[in-house]
């Protein structure tokens, strides 16, 4: 469950702040306009398409804990690298891409809660699962701005 909450904020301050990135004039941001903003975050959006339904099948094939984590390795690779090498396109496609497939993978937590749920238990914890989620995704954004603009304050040159 930590995992997805992690994975959550995580994918909502990069969601929030990649356009940012993008548009803010160099020296400062990429100085991109809204379109190729897209396309900056196209391939990330691909392979999440992609290997969601891949990740699935390998779950279900191999079992759930295989993959979750490398899974969470690859993501925490992708955050690190964004965190440390976000001066060119290319940099931050490529950080982004390696968040998608950590992403893909790391979202098979809630099939290893039910698979060791009793049968008769699984109704009520996956309504539990999805209070969760339901919970994370409102308390998101506030988690997010609060981490955000601590970053922003202390990393902000006042002269």
């Amino acid at each position: 469950m930590l995992s997805t909450f992690f994975f959550g904020i995580v994918q909502y301050i990069i969601f929030s702040t990649i356009p940012t990135l993008g548009q803010t004039p160099e020296p400062y941001g990429l100085g991109l306009n809204a379109l190729q903003v897209g396309g900056l975050q196209l391939p990330q959006a691909l392979v999440f398409v992609i290997l969601g339904p891949i990740a699935g099948i390998l779950a279900v094939k191999y079992g759930n804990l295989k993959f979750i984590i490398p899974g969470s390795i690859i993501l925490t690779v992708g955050i690190l690298v964004l965190m440390f090498l976000h001066s060119s396109y290319a940099e931050v496609a490529g950080s982004l891409v390696l968040f998608a497939v950590g992403g893909a993978f790391i979202t098979l937590s809630a099939n290893v809660i039910i698979f060791f749920t009793l049968r008769e238990s699984t109704a009520v914890v996956f309504s539990y699962l999805q209070h969760y989620a339901n919970y994370r995704r409102c308390n998101r954004s506030s988690y997010c701005r609060s981490i955000s603009q601590s970053i922003y304050i202390r990393n902000y040159d006042y002269n």
